[in-house]
């Protein structure tokens, strides 16, 4: 399963525990270019033809991934190349043409070390995924017992600029944020509130976690849930 795949499943296994809890709607986005940005790169050779990548991402995990070789490289100096492809990540995003610096087996181990990198570790700098759950549990509140007030709130769910700019907002505070009626910057929003928290890797934002409701919502019990040593401690249980 490719490095960040399992990233997106811890986190929507957080997200699920915290809907669980709560009858609000719940929502997580994930700053996929931290959760991407390689700190250090590291070659370790297992055979002539065979390989093993290790990098070291910002947010402090090691992902390891293999690679494969259509001729003998044991004579390339791994550790120079190798620092090669990762001053060109840093810098670039990518890798730029090997065949112009590079020739031979050298120019064959960078092509394959850095097609590993970039199909199986890299992931695009801005997602547009926001996951979302409880919808159905928060409808169902006496707040969304008219037709209006339930459509409002729907709409909204489908506008994913309004979703994308509220998650936003969240990555910018380095602590939770309530933000109720107006200040929300939505006339379908003016009965809602919005809660976000950033949540933090190693001092990196890499997801903003937040919970959208009427103006009635019980703000003690959510602050608490989203700030609690316990809800953090479960994104590295899961």
């Amino acid at each position: 399963q490719a490095y960040q795949m399992k990233f997106r499943y811890l986190f929507d296994q957080l997200l699920t525990n915290v809907a669980k809890k709560i009858p609000y709607i719940s929502m997580i986005s994930l700053n996929d270019h931290a959760l991407s940005d390689i700190a250090m790169l590291k070659y370790v050779s297992i055979s002539s033809h065979y390989g093993l990548v290790l990098l070291v991402h910002r947010v402090g995990i090691v992902s390891e991934h293999y690679v494969r070789f259509d001729m003998d490289v044991s004579s390339c100096d791994f550790d120079t190349l190798t620092h090669w492809v990762l001053l060109e990540l840093q810098r670039k995003g990518k890798v730029a043409d090997i065949q112009l610096s590079y020739k031979g087996e050298d120019a064959h181990y960078l092509e394959r070390v850095a097609s590993v990198i970039l199909n199986h570790a890299s992931i695009p700098a801005v997602s547009n995924d926001v996951m979302i759950k409880n919808v159905n549990q928060c409808l169902a509140l006496a707040d969304y017992e008219d037709k209006a007030s339930v459509q409002q709130l729907l709409d909204v769910l489908d506008d994913s600029e309004v979703i994308h700019r509220l998650m936003s907002s969240g990555f910018r505070f380095k602590h939770l944020d309530v933000c109720i009626g107006q200040e929300l910057n939505d006339p379908r929003l003016m009965q809602s509130s919005f809660i976000s928290i950033p949540i933090c890797l190693d001092g990196i934002h890499v997801a903003c976690l937040g919970v959208l409701g009427p103006r009635r919502m019980d703000y003690l019990s959510i602050i608490r849930l989203l700030s609690s040593s316990e809800t953090l401690a479960e994104l590295i249980q899961v």
